[in-house]
Protein backbone atom coordinates (compact mmCIF):
# COMPACT_ATOMS: atom_id res chain seq x y z
CA UNK A 1 0.00 0.00 0.00
CA UNK A 2 1.39 3.54 -0.87
CA UNK A 3 -0.06 6.78 0.74
CA UNK A 4 -0.75 8.95 -2.07
CA UNK A 5 -1.29 12.23 -2.79
CA UNK A 6 -4.88 12.78 -4.14
CA UNK A 7 -3.64 16.79 -5.49
CA UNK A 8 -0.20 16.10 -6.46
CA UNK A 9 2.68 18.22 -4.53
CA UNK A 10 3.74 19.93 -7.96
CA UNK A 11 0.25 20.42 -8.91
CA UNK A 12 -0.44 22.49 -5.30
CA UNK A 13 -1.56 19.76 -3.23
CA UNK A 14 -1.12 19.77 0.56
CA UNK A 15 1.75 17.80 1.60
CA UNK A 16 0.46 17.29 5.14
CA UNK A 17 -3.12 18.06 4.49
CA UNK A 18 -4.98 14.77 6.12
CA UNK A 19 -7.62 15.11 3.24
CA UNK A 20 -5.34 15.25 0.49
CA UNK A 21 -4.02 11.54 0.87
CA UNK A 22 -5.37 8.33 0.43
CA UNK A 23 -4.12 4.71 0.40
CA UNK A 24 -4.06 2.67 -2.78
CA UNK A 25 -2.25 -0.25 -4.14
CA UNK A 26 1.15 -0.73 -6.22
CA UNK A 27 -0.85 -0.93 -9.38
CA UNK A 28 -3.52 1.67 -8.84
CA UNK A 29 -0.63 3.99 -7.66
CA UNK A 30 1.10 3.72 -10.88
CA UNK A 31 -1.98 4.00 -12.85
CA UNK A 32 -2.42 7.28 -11.14
CA UNK A 33 0.73 8.52 -11.02
CA UNK A 34 1.34 7.67 -15.08
CA UNK A 35 -1.87 9.90 -15.54
CA UNK A 36 -1.20 12.90 -13.26
CA UNK A 37 1.94 12.94 -15.13
CA UNK A 38 0.51 12.74 -18.76
CA UNK A 39 -2.20 15.78 -18.04
CA UNK A 40 0.50 17.95 -16.92
CA UNK A 41 2.46 17.39 -19.58
CA UNK A 42 -0.01 17.83 -21.67
CA UNK A 43 -0.93 21.10 -19.57
CA UNK A 44 2.52 22.35 -20.56
CA UNK A 45 3.29 25.10 -23.39
CA UNK A 46 4.00 23.12 -26.33
CA UNK A 47 3.63 20.07 -25.11
CA UNK A 48 1.01 17.15 -27.38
Amino acid sequence: MFVDHIVELKDGGAPLERTNVWLLCASHHSLKTVAERAKRTARRPGGP
